[in-house]
């Protein structure tokens, strides 16, 4: 017969049991994630692996504190020690009450960013809602795959050569190893297809042909604007380099003189 006495069932519940942590800070330039917090009073741990489900990533907001350098909000996480082992905890799971979208309807679902940023994708019954606040932007792009994808999967006839050498075998290993990857948020604008929203212009490219929306005017052009139309609540253009015809409220102009032709590109 096994007794379990009030202390060791204790002790067993402190060792293998899980614990609420506090979360001060998310580390995640490592290729696990990892966390720092509390945990029982006294406690503090740094380090801590938390790891993801792939294909989604989060970065909890760093914990608040007064001035005595207390917590007085963070995310929090729930702790599991593998193996029942005390010195080997791992952060599973993280939510912070402070940003959670909630008061959802049974069955959404939703990503979001800080409650500040009012960035969400949220899944309804009535549909699909991506939002983002009017002065950021909100951005959809194709971007380059990488360079050295062929290189990466295809070996150099010196490394064929290698191969059958521990030192080939080694090295090729070596630089297959997987190193994780870095967000590609097209930032720097190089996608030549995308879509782009502001607070004050849409805009959409796809190779040499662009367009953009704005309260004030609705325009498309090709590579540059010597090769655009235009329209605005008072006028409407079409311009090739130095030619321009245009409309407006007076009546339909041209900037030299026109000749009468057959439009070769209309199939109707």
């Amino acid at each position: 017969m096994h007794r379990a006495t009030p202390l060791n069932t204790s002790f067993r519940a402190y060792s293998s049991g899980g614990a609420r942590t506090l979360i001060d800070k998310a580390d995640d330039g490592q290729l696990m994630q990892e966390m720092g917090g509390n945990m029982m009073k006294g406690e503090t741990r740094s380090e801590v692996e938390s790891p993801q489900n792939y294909g989604f990533t989060s970065v909890v907001a760093d914990a608040t504190k007064g001035e005595n350098g207390e917590i007085t909000g963070s995310a929090e996480g729930f702790m599991s020690f593998m193996g029942g082992n005390r010195s080997f905890p791992v952060c599973a799971i993280m939510d912070d009450r402070r940003h959670r979208l909630h008061s959802l309807e049974k069955g959404d679902s939703a990503m979001y960013r800080g409650k500040d940023d009012r960035q969400q994708f949220h899944m309804t019954g009535g549909g699909n809602f991506m939002s983002c606040r009017d002065d950021r932007v909100q951005r959809i792009a194709l971007v380059p795959k990488p360079q050295d994808d062929q290189q990466q999967q295809k070996p150099s006839p010196q490394q064929q050569a290698d191969g059958g050498g521990s030192g080939g075998g080694q090295k090729q290993q070596q630089q297959q190893q997987a190193t994780g990857q870095k967000a590609a948020l097209d930032d720097n604008k190089k996608s030549q297809v995308y879509m782009e929203q502001t607070g004050s212009v849409q805009t959409q490219r796809h190779g040499p042909a662009h367009s953009a929306q704005r309260p004030s005017d609705s325009s498309t052009y090709m590579t540059d604007r010597k090769k655009s139309t235009q329209a605005t609540d008072e006028h409407v253009h079409l311009r090739i380099n130095d030619m321009r015809i245009f409309v407006d409220r007076m009546g339909c102009w041209s900037e030299i003189p026109m000749l009468v032709k057959k439009d070769s590109y209309c199939k109707e």
